[in-house]
């Protein structure tokens, strides 16, 4: 069932979130394994299709044939697209896609925050751009998040606590 054919996923093989995804997807059918390659594992035939600064922040999707390279969000809607033709018409919305491209470009670059590589990893060819704006992009929606959590759940444990009204 390659879905992909001619096809590459290339991923971050050093970043546990991109790895565990990506068993996840090769668990649940959605791709093969033969589909995906760890960065630091491609093939030089391939490598070359891919450019390294783009890449650092977002995945690869390499055309096997020469053809273009999807990066990020384009390229996991055309994977998705292909695998579940259904989905297409979600996938080309500009709205999906402004979500999309919105929550990718807040995970992706903070990736080796969000899940740290193992210890053997000190650097890579990929290693996602680090500034402030990007961390500032990820750590006040994740603040602003567990504060609304925080509140939301002690709204519904109030009732319960002896003494205190709501």
């Amino acid at each position: 069932m390659n879905v992909l054919k001619d096809r590459l996923i290339v991923y971050d093989g050093n970043c546990a979130l991109c790895s565990g995804l990506k068993v996840r997807a090769v668990r649940y059918g959605i791709i093969d394994e033969s589909d995906c390659a760890a960065y630091h594992t491609l093939p030089a035939q391939y490598s070359k299709a891919i450019d390294p600064n783009h890449f650092r922040n977002e995945m690869a999707l390499v055309e096997k044939n020469g053809g273009p390279t999807l990066y990020g969000v384009d390229g996991l809607t055309y994977v998705f697209s292909v695998r579940y033709p259904s989905l297409r018409p979600m996938f080309t919305n500009s709205f999906v896609q402004i979500i999309l491209k919105t929550v990718y470009s807040v995970v992706a670059p903070n990736r080796y925050v969000i899940s740290t590589p193992p210890a053997h990893v000190t650097s890579c060819a990929c290693a996602p751009e680090v500034s402030l704006a990007v961390r500032l992009r990820y750590i006040l929606p994740a603040h602003l998040y567990a504060i609304i959590a925080t509140i939301l759940f002690g709204l519904a444990v109030s009732p319960l606590v002896p003494g205190v009204s709501s």
